[in-house]
């Protein structure tokens, strides 16, 4: 596992973020610097600049980033068994969010970051790189059932690690009775929807009409629900299929 310096990366290139995502092109076979800029916007990396780069290297250095996510993945990948892959810490748009792939963990963070929020986020994509690394299946060929019980497994592995209290508010948002009816009249038709279908981004999100976050506090219910019947923890399940779990709801 290597926590890549960055730092140096941002004060070359933080006011030009296309050129920063040049640098990732090595780690992205194929992509350009500004479809990986595209991709990781999307998903929670600054967009534009808002403050001069010495202050944002200096926010990430005062929160002791790198120490907390480098003790974090030591901690997770012995307890997981999971691979050694590149990390990656960058300025978030807005709140703090991350990146898995099987290969790489992609990390951003605002700078009002607690301690506890960082080692939150750790948490939830490291136990993604782990799932991921399971499969043989590449990551294009998951579906939406996949992707929401993904998501679920790895919000339950915060709040086992944590407590409910750093888990993530959607995870509150619906009753049970909602779910349920989530479940079967989004879901269940729509499970096998693959990643790469818009229509599987709006279940997964909630967006197009759909209920905000909708996939992810669906996969949230349904692997509490298993994991109560099985009395599996999340360690356990990294290597379930999705399908498995599923179809082993009481």
């Amino acid at each position: 596992m290597t926590i890549l310096d960055t730092n140096q990366w941002l004060l070359e290139s933080y006011e030009r973020p296309i050129e920063l995502c040049r640098k990732l092109a090595g780690y992205f076979k194929g992509a350009t610097a500004g479809q990986i800029y595209d991709h990781l916007t999307y998903h929670g990396l600054y967009s534009y600049p808002t403050k001069p780069a010495k202050q944002v290297v200096s926010e990430l250095q005062q929160l002791q980033a790198r120490e907390i996510v480098q003790k974090e993945i030591t901690l997770l990948r012995q307890e997981w068994q999971g691979p050694h892959i590149p990390t990656f810490i960058l300025p978030a748009h807005s709140n703090k969010s991350g990146l898995a792939f099987k290969d790489k963990l992609f990390i951003f963070l605002p700078a009002d970051c607690s301690e506890y929020e960082i080692k939150a986020i750790v948490t939830h994509e490291f136990h993604h790189v782990c799932r991921l690394s399971r499969f043989y299946q590449k990551e294009s060929d998951y579906t939406l059932l996949d992707s929401i019980v993904m998501e679920g497994l790895a919000e339950h592995a915060v709040r086992e690690r944590l407590g409910s209290q750093l888990v993530a508010g959607w995870t509150n948002w619906y009753t049970a009775s909602q779910l349920e009816e989530f479940w079967e009249k989004l879901f269940v038709p729509n499970r096998q929807l693959p990643k790469s279908s818009l229509a599987h981004e709006h279940l997964l999100s909630g967006t197009a009409g759909n209920p905000s976050m909708c996939g992810y506090a669906v996969g949230y219910f349904l692997v509490g629900k298993y994991m109560k019947s099985s009395g599996l923890k999340t360690a356990g399940l990294l290597g379930v299929p999705a399908e498995h779990i599923a179809k082993k709801l009481p």
